[in-house]
């Protein structure tokens, strides 16, 4: 079940579905853009997934 999610847009234009999920445990890691930039990153009782929502680069 996720606690809350948002669409990131990132500076390439690829447009990503944010999720975040509570957990139990601590966790450490990132979600990367196919372009290469950081669209989130953690270190705690969460983890996000990002799901590909719009493939529009920007020339």
């Amino acid at each position: 079940m996720s606690d809350s999610s948002y669409v990131h847009e990132c500076s390439c234009g690829r447009k990503w579905k944010v999720t975040k999920h509570r957990i139990a445990m601590r966790d450490k890691d990132s979600e990367r853009c196919d372009c290469g930039a950081v669209i989130v990153s953690w270190n705690g009782g969460v983890m996000y997934n990002a799901k590909l929502i719009e493939d529009t680069k920007k020339q």
